[in-house]
């Protein structure tokens, strides 16, 4: 007898396959960046704080300052880390083993919606998506917290309440804003104990915080620059539009938008609206930076039902829209990490480091976030140590008139 697969109506084999096929499509092209340094959050807290996991046993980290974010992932890291030795190249790895899962989970809830076809086009949707072709080899929670979402909503879907709830405290032990998809799902059930776990385990995770830290979001910074700064009643309409342009219109999106809205109301269509404007309404009103990573799970729910709507047209359009924008940079300010851009900001940076180390390793370098970091912190593997006799400082704008051009050597 062929052994039952965790997924109803989706063989083993079938499960292993979409899986496989996503891993060897991650790694054919991303083959080129495997090595590259550590950018940004990862440098700044997310490789630090598992690294002092990795090294220490630590949850709350000490080599950087601590925040709200759970562990999960720094765990993952850690493991990975443990088994396989420290380097961006096994970060990269374990990140592409998460981002063929999310494109598996793409697929199974897709095909339970709508069909195999349905399931391969919302699978390329994703697959060549600029955030998501950049998140897939970042160390970043917002990929893990899709992939914890999907199964989340594919579970509840199938009323598989015990795997609906484990993968919803999965979601929220990667990401604390993944608590927004079960809270928005038990509004469409009358059985809500699948609540019951993911919520204790994120009350234990803020009381373990609150108490190795004295703050409940781990430092009065983060908290000031992500809550009470972002909150501002004048602030929160305009990131709000800058949110709606980001799903709905960016990256040739408006394709997406257009077919969506012209088309017939789908029986899962209030599950996903909802959660797609919870999505939108909570990174609105949270999160000092408008990055678009945080809207990942938004966007894989975005596909999936443009998937299910789109024209053959239409959806060979918007593949080859996506496609071309992770090379095409729109002409006002983005975060690099949207897209490719952020292979050609490391590799300056990666340039700058060992040209400066090579050359001045016992000058006093005064440069910007996160090139400061890159420079001081071994672990980001752009410098294999940190001068003694050097102090990266960060410059203002303030001072920044005070200094000559040959002081920026």
């Amino acid at each position: 007898m062929a052994k039952s697969s965790l997924i109803p109506g989706l063989a083993p084999a079938s499960c292993s396959s979409v899986f496989v096929a996503a891993l060897a499509w991650l790694l054919l092209t991303h083959w080129s960046f495997l090595r590259l340094p550590y950018h940004w959050d990862e440098l700044g807290y997310f490789v630090p704080a598992a690294h002092d996991l990795l090294t220490t046993g630590a949850l709350v980290p000490h080599s950087t300052p601590p925040n709200v974010h759970p562990p999960l992932v720094m765990a993952y890291l850690a493991a990975s880390w443990k088994l396989f030795g420290f380097s961006p190249l096994v970060t990269r790895v374990a990140m592409l083993l998460v981002a063929a899962a999310t494109l598996a989970a793409v697929f199974l809830l897709a095909r339970r919606l709508s069909g195999y076809r349905t399931a391969l086009l919302a699978a390329a949707l994703v697959a060549v998506s600029p955030p998501f072709v950049a998140q897939s080899m970042l160390a970043h929670l917002d990929l893990p917290a899709t992939l914890g979402a999907l199964l989340t909503i594919y579970f509840f879907l199938d009323q598989r309440w015990g795997l609906c709830a484990l993968a919803a405290t999965a979601l929220v032990l990667t990401k604390e804003t993944g608590i927004v998809v079960p809270l928005v799902l038990a509004a469409f059930t009358n059985r809500r104990r699948f609540l019951l776990l993911p919520l204790l385990a994120l009350a234990a995770w803020l009381v373990l915080l609150r108490t190795s830290t004295g703050h409940w979001f781990g430092n009065a910074e983060f908290e000031r620059y992500n809550i009470d700064q972002a909150a501002g009643l004048a602030r929160v309409p305009l990131v709000l539009l800058r949110r709606l342009y980001q799903l709905g219109f960016a990256n040739f999106h408006w394709i997406a938008t257009l077919a969506l809205l012209r088309s017939r109301r789908h029986p899962q269509g209030p599950v996903f609206a909802t959660l797609i404007a919870a999505y939108l309404l909570l990174h609105s009103v949270l999160g000092g930076a408008i990055l678009l990573r945080y809207l990942l799970p938004a966007l894989a729910l975005f596909y999936i039902a443009a998937a299910i709507v789109l024209h053959r047209a239409a959806a060979v359009v918007l593949l080859a829209g996506l496609a071309v924008c992770n090379w095409w940079n729109p002409p006002y300010p983005f975060g690099y990490e949207d897209n490719l851009a952020v292979v050609d900001f490391v590799r300056l940076q990666q340039q700058g480091a060992q040209w400066l180390a090579e050359h001045h390793p016992d000058r006093a370098i005064t440069t910007a976030w996160p090139l400061t970091d890159a420079l001081s912190n071994p672990l980001g593997g752009y410098v294999d140590r940190a001068s003694a006799s050097s102090r990266w400082r960060t410059s203002s704008q303030s001072r920044g008139n005070r200094y000559l051009p040959t002081s920026w050597i």
